[in-house]
């Protein structure tokens, strides 16, 4: 199998949903060169490449090159909640493997983060004392937290279970808004993103808009945190309404 007719395969394949046929096409000695994440080895690329493929709507191949064992493409992948993205990616075939794989593409769409807006049956001081005391973090996201909730503090959130520690940094802290920056945690994807509360009047309480800026939606984390930001959050709004959470627990 030349290079051309292998690389087809394997976008074929994956374009399709057809994961199994396209991670075959890998080989055991896989190196990977993507703008975001690292992968290791074959496996963790083809995690990956299950978990961001279910999310493509359509490919549209638009060119493609080869020459001695090395091939080309380009094309436009539509993504479910992220539009359009341009792609080019570069394959090394050997034995009718592909033994490496390195892609170009705009991460910007790839790094909007995690976003969500709730409607919170309590007073916005009700809802910013959950976030800015230790009583009220440890009342619905985790009771293992430390630290100093203030402007310019830092607060450790433990959760003993799951072997994770995550370190936030207070910056903004008014009755309108409040934000943090991840300083370290055991999730990689994490240092560095941002986390923001704003805090508007309701007609009946508080309207939450949360954001969690910098996640990415192609890594394997992401799906992850998003399901724990929506338990978490939930937890925030039964606390602010009754004064009991449903924080981690071990």
């Amino acid at each position: 199998m030349n290079p051309l007719t292998v690389a087809r395969a394997y976008h074929d394949a994956w374009a399709s949903h057809d994961f199994d046929s396209a991670i075959a096409l890998l080989s055991p000695e896989l190196e990977v060169e993507v703008p975001i994440n690292a992968y290791p080895d074959k496996d963790s690329f083809a995690r990956a490449l299950a978990d961001f493929g279910a999310t493509v709507e359509r490919v549209d191949l638009l060119s493609e090159l080869a020459a001695g064992d090395e091939a080309v493409q380009l094309y436009d992948l539509h993504a479910n909640g992220l539009g359009t993205m341009r792609v080019v990616e570069h394959f090394t075939v050997d034995g009718g493997l592909i033994v490496r794989v390195r892609q170009i593409h705009d991460t910007a769409a790839l790094r909007g983060g995690y976003v969500r807006q709730l409607s919170i049956a309590a007073p916005p001081e009700c809802v910013h004392k959950a976030l800015t005391t230790l009583d009220g973090l440890a009342g619905w996201w985790t009771p293992n937290v430390s630290g100093t909730p203030a402007p310019g503090g830092e607060l450790a959130f433990e959760f003993p279970a799951h072997n994770v520690r995550t370190v936030m940094r207070v910056g903004m802290d008014t009755p309108a808004r409040v934000e943090w920056t991840c300083m370290e945690s055991t999730h990689d994807e994490w240092p560095g993103t941002r986390l923001s509360f704003e805090l508007l009047d309701g007609d009946v309480g508080t309207v939450l808009k949360f954001e969690h800026a910098g996640l990415i939606p192609a890594l394997e984390c992401y799906g992850a945190c998003r399901r724990g930001w929506e338990f978490f959050l939930d937890s925030l709004v039964l606390y602010a309404e009754t004064g009991t959470g449903t924080p981690y627990s071990r």
